[in-house]
């Protein structure tokens, strides 16, 4: 993930105005995402287990 500052906002600017970098991209950000929402679901089953405990 690219940081927010002014060279991490020029690579997001580089990377999506060319339609092959973003087609190569996909499958990375589809798996990134896999993974966030993994860890969030499972930080969100161990509050609810502690909370019960």
């Amino acid at each position: 993930m690219p940081s927010l500052d002014e060279k991490g906002l020029e690579y997001i600017k580089e990377v999506t105005a060319s339609l092959d970098a973003w087609h190569e991209a996909k499958a990375a950000i589809a798996e990134a995402r896999q993974i966030i929402l993994h860890k969030l679901n499972l930080m969100n089953w161990v509050a609810n287990f502690v909370r019960n405990f």
